[in-house]
Parts: C-alpha cells; structure tokens; sequence
C-alpha cells in the first residue's frame, strides 16, 4: 500500500476485492447449506485433507467411519443422505461452515478475477515477439464472474511474481495464441526477446527472477 502512486485508489480498489470476495464466499456457504449436491461440491473445494488423499489414494478410516468430519460429510452425502434431515450429518455441517467463516475472518485472503497462478517457461522456439507470452489452459472457470474456457490472442494482460513490491514490477503484456506452442497447457510462456536491446528477460523484470519453478 505504502509504495502505490494513488494511496486513495488502491485503498478503495482492495476494499472493493475483499468486499467481492466475500460475497463469492458467502454465497457458495449459502447454497451449501441448502442443496445437498452443492454441499458435495463446496466440502469436496474446501477440504483441507483432499491434497493427502491424492496422495495416498485411500480416505483413512477408523471404526468404520472417515477420520476426518469433510470424509464423514461427503460420504453420507454420496449415499443421497440430506443434511438438512439428519442431525448428525446437520451437525458435521455446522461446524465446518463454523469454521470456514472463522478462516474468512482470521485469514482474508484478497482474490482477483480472471486471473491464475502457472508455471513460467522462456520461449524456446523464439515465436513470440517482445512482451509477448502465449497462455492456454485445459480448463478454467474463474471462481468470481464464472468465466470460463476463453483463449487469449491479442488480449492485454498483466503478469507478476509474487510478491510484487514495487510497480514495475508488474508488467503489461499481449497475450498471443501460436500454432507451434498449441500443445502447452496450464502455463505461460514467456518471449525471450527483448524490445530494450538490454538483454533483460521479461521473467527478470517480475521482482528479478528467472524460470526456477517460479509462478506468475
């Protein structure tokens, strides 16, 4: 906040993220609470042990029954049980919704719109011209307007590195579709040339990084 030109603007800009996040939030616990299949899918988003479930492929269970209340849920709800008629899983309910409204309080978490985090790769076949970089996803839906599965060519947009101190370290670019990088998915590639002639990568111009499994 300290470093931006308009203090004022991006003062009302982040109130105005937090203010559209939060609704995004609260709506998605609303119909949570009352469709059963939309509890499925929230509790499935907002599990925090579904990482080690990929990993080990197995739910842990102890007397029959998921270690973990999200495991508990999401199982009487895959039997076609409602929430809404049963305490017990009403209960279970309760407090994961509990507890999810405490995250967003203790923990808020400003989110951007049509935006990503991907993997960088330098242009290997030197097809994209200067600030230029090449982006295609295999699917995408953006969780606050609900757009989705859009190709980007000669769209204007904005890659950084996180974190992002200073302006310059954001930068305006053009979004390019090439048939020679059409097979690339879920990554960004950026053009290796320079518009300078200082022999600066774009990569080193986001917070003067390079390509080691960095994101933008």
């Amino acid at each position: 906040m300290d470093r931006a030109e308009n203090k004022e603007l991006m003062k009302k800009s982040l109130s105005k993220l937090v203010r559209l996040g939060l609704a995004v939030e609260i709506d998605a616990m609303k119909a949570a609470m009352n469709n059963p299949l939309s509890c499925y899918e929230w509790v499935r988003k907002c599990n925090p042990n579904f990482d080690q479930r990929l990993k080990t492929s197995a739910i842990s269970f102890q007397g029959g029954v998921p270690v973990f209340r999200e495991e508990k849920l999401n199982l009487l709800l895959g039997y076609g049980l409602d929430p809404q008629k049963l305490t017990y899983m009403r209960n279970i309910a309760k407090d994961i919704f509990k507890d999810k409204g405490n995250e967003l309080q203790d923990q808020l978490k400003i989110k951007i719109g049509r935006s990503a985090y991907v993997y960088m790769i330098p242009d290997f076949w030197g097809v994209l011209e200067p600030d230029a970089v090449y982006i295609e996803f295999s699917s995408f839906t953006d969780g606050i307007n609900g757009l989705s599965n859009v190709t980007l060519n000669s769209n204007e947009v904005l890659v950084a590195r996180s974190s992002a101190h200073y302006p310059s370290y954001i930068q305006r670019v053009k979004a390019i579709a090439k048939i020679e990088l059409v097979r690339l998915k879920n990554i960004i590639v950026f053009s290796t040339k320079d518009s300078t002639n200082e022999d600066q990568s774009l990569a080193s111009k986001l917070s003067s990084g390079d390509y080691d499994r960095d994101q933008a």
